[in-house]
């Protein structure tokens, strides 16, 4: 509908990566009404071949952060919303599309109007949103086989993200002034996805006007770093690690939330749908397991974040000691029992 009327994808200003804000045109078609979505290509992410700023590379490299390769940002942001399938911890609704258009240095060879719906978990992008097609191209945010692995046209291949208005970013205001379970439900995120860029400019801020909703709504945003294949994690990547609210107790929803969190059942889905990496699952899991067993034994989110991240980059956080020496003592008992003998650990 926003092709239709005139609307082009607007690159942002900020960011390392392609970064489009899509319009509906429900104002015209400079979009007055205001942006109904956000569009980050794969090709585009940094490090990749198409990157808009100069940070060109090759897909399947390392990129910005090391431990997600360029062109794994776009599948990462599906992830973060389809893992947050009940809407708890506010992850704006996402699909994984393929697009065209000119402004995008792209031409399809017939257009056809499709319509992208955007709902997971208790989101929804209400805004309809039609994207110019090659006749060959299949709906990579349907059902049904691997995500998008392929753009199966000529178009980008990326994520679709609803737009969220706010009244600005975490950090434009006083960590204080934000109700526990808000902080709580994004610190929760991280640790469980291992988010290797939690800043205060991807936290929006919505205001509460309405009667009984809390002061203030926090909604994460910015996923294409999550399921590292690395366990090292810095403490400055995870703004709210220095929050009061992370060193209280956790809420009652936060608890249930974690009660029903199931890393197996979890990575495995994201394995068939996604193509996750295997090294990328194994992270996930293990953070997954250390966030529910540490909940379970009555942690705050500040003391089990403290056993995952280095708070020194030369020396190891517990988590990274614990799995190298599990790691260590598994190939001791592989070797044992492939000679037939018994492992002995001293």
């Amino acid at each position: 509908r926003g092709f239709a009327r005139g609307c082009v994808p607007r690159l942002t200003l900020d960011g390392c990566g392609g970064t489009y804000l899509m319009s509906s045109g429900a104002g015209g078609a400079h979009g007055n009404a205001g942006p109904a979505a956000v569009f980050k290509p794969e090709e585009e992410e940094a490090g990749a071949p198409q990157n808009p700023r100069g940070y060109v590379g090759k897909m399947g490299k390392d990129g910005m952060k090391k431990g997600v390769r360029s062109g794994e940002g776009a599948v990462r942001e599906v992830a973060a919303a389809l893992m947050d399938r009940e809407g708890f911890c506010g992850v704006p609704p996402t699909a994984l599309v393929e697009l065209y258009h000119p402004s995008l240095g792209l031409e399809a060879g017939r257009s056809l109007s499709r319509s992208v719906s955007l709902s997971f978990g208790a989101s929804t992008l209400s805004t309809t949103m039609h994207v110019a097609t090659s006749p060959e191209s299949k709906d990579s945010a349907g059902s049904g086989g691997r995500l998008g692995r392929q753009a199966q046209g000529q178009g980008r291949l990326g994520s679709l993200q609803g737009f969220v208005r706010s009244e600005g970013v975490a950090g434009d205001y006083g960590s204080g002034v934000f109700p526990t379970q808000e902080v709580q439900k994004i610190a929760l995120l991280d640790i469980r996805w291992m988010n290797l860029d939690r800043h205060d400019a991807n936290i929006l801020v919505q205001v509460g006007h309405e009667e009984g909703a809390p002061p203030f709504r926090l909604t994460p945003i910015d996923h294409g770093n999550i399921l590292p294949d690395t366990l090292l994690i810095m403490d400055y990547e995870w703004v709210w690690l220095d929050w009061p609210q992370v060193r209280l107790p956790l809420t009652e929803d936060c608890r249930r939330a974690v009660a029903r969190m199931d890393a197996v059942a979890d990575t495995a889905y994201l394995d068939a749908s996604l193509g996750i990496r295997p090294a990328c699952l194994t992270v996930a899991r293990l953070s997954s397991m250390l966030l529910k067993q540490g909940v379970g034994a009555g942690l705050t989110l500040f003391e089990i974040a403290s056993m995952i991240v280095r708070m020194d980059e030369e020396e190891r956080s517990l988590l990274e000691q614990i799995y190298t020496q599990a790691h260590r003592l598994a190939h001791v008992r592989r070797r044992c029992d492939a000679d037939g003998g018994e492992a002995v650990e001293s």
